[in-house]
């Protein structure tokens, strides 16, 4: 039904026509018991009323006229027979009649519209990617972006990526080949440092346990922020070292095969101390390692190895770590012993 045509119905603005079409709407509603004796109330009033000049008219024929309309019988306290109604003029007291029943459709079109509650949003739903110890895992995303996760290391981000950004939160290792778009940077959010590029090659080390988050540029520009503040925009071959504990960093040149190295499943070892080897050694292989022996001489800041190894086991690399450095070794499933003699 037509709000506006409602008004003017209620303002007594109808034209003949046009009451009657409300007063077939007023037909097709479904009429409790209540509201028909709140109609037969209101209908005796209007006896009260038999003077206004306007309108010619019997009440208990009008009565029985709107019983018909809405096509239900009434028992009445009162007996009528069945006549004609005869309107000529205003119809003034149809539409007070028809107010009762027009009264509760309203309430109900407010609630539907002002009162309903909004319809509960579904939280956006969040991708996780997991590169176990001695696992890489290489995941393209969304817009078509690479990524290669190190061991020990996890993306997540929202599902199809939102419209206006396109948001990588990583923790661990990982080195990014973005697809380019324009319109929207693909930003990589590693603690409290944001690497933003629109399409480019980068990778990100970032590892809570340690002090210094590096990225290195390989093709393309990025900018790196901390929180909002810009700290540098790098080129390809340049490296971000930033501490986290001091909020400082320094840019440099990088080593290419021992930064990137890893994602071509090439283990590479550049003056590496016995800490970064056996870090790397129970990430690469997802083992244990622990020390026996003459451990002191181990730890001494003059040890460190060189070496590459491009997908072997880890038997081989350590026969050659051991040969070149004099230890001994046991290998008992996933728990590695080094002795030191």
């Amino acid at each position: 039904m037509d709000s506006q045509l409602l008004e003017r119905f209620f303002r007594g603005e109808c034209t003949s026509k046009e009451v009657e079409q409300v007063l077939n709407w007023f037909r097709e509603q479904n009429l409790s018991s209540t509201k028909e004796e709140e109609l037969y109330a209101m209908w005796k009033e209007t006896e009260k009323e038999k003077s206004t000049p306007r309108v010619d008219y019997n009440s208990q024929e009008i009565l029985e006229s709107i019983h018909q309309r809405i096509g239900r019988g009434h028992t009445a306290p009162v007996s009528y027979q069945q006549k004609r109604l005869r309107v000529s003029g205003s119809w003034a007291y149809a539409s007070r009649i028809a107010a009762i029943l027009i009264i509760p459709f309203f309430f109900s079109w407010l609630y539907v519209t002002f009162y309903q509650p909004a319809p509960a949003v579904q939280p956006p739903s969040i991708v996780i990617v997991e590169a176990p110890a001695g696992v890489k895992v290489t995941k393209i995303l969304p817009d078509s972006s690479r990524v290669i996760l190190n061991a020990r290391s996890t993306i997540t981000y929202v599902a199809g990526f939102r419209e206006d950004v396109r948001e990588v939160n990583l923790t661990g290792e990982a080195f990014f080949e973005v697809a380019k778009d324009s319109l929207r940077p693909f930003t990589v959010h590693s603690g409290n440092l944001s690497t933003t590029a629109l399409g480019t090659s980068f990778n990100i080390n970032y590892r809570p346990g340690k002090a210094t988050t590096e990225v290195s540029l390989a093709t393309g520009k990025v900018e790196v922020l901390d929180n909002t503040i810009a700290l540098t925009r790098l080129k390809p071959g340049e490296r971000l070292h930033y501490n986290r504990d001091r909020a400082t960093f320094r840019t440099d040149h990088y080593d290419t095969l021992e930064t990137l190295a890893w994602k071509d499943e090439t283990l590479y070892f550049k003056e590496a101390n016995i800490e970064d080897v056996i870090r790397k050694l129970e990430d690469w292989y997802g083992v244990e390692i622990t020390l026996e022996g003459k451990v002191e001489k181990a730890k001494n800041q003059a040890w460190t190895y060189t070496g590459m190894y491009k997908k072997q086991n880890l038997a081989n690399v350590l026969a050659g770590i051991s040969y070149v450095k004099g230890f001994t070794y046991e290998i008992n499933q996933k728990k590695i012993t080094l002795m030191f003699h």
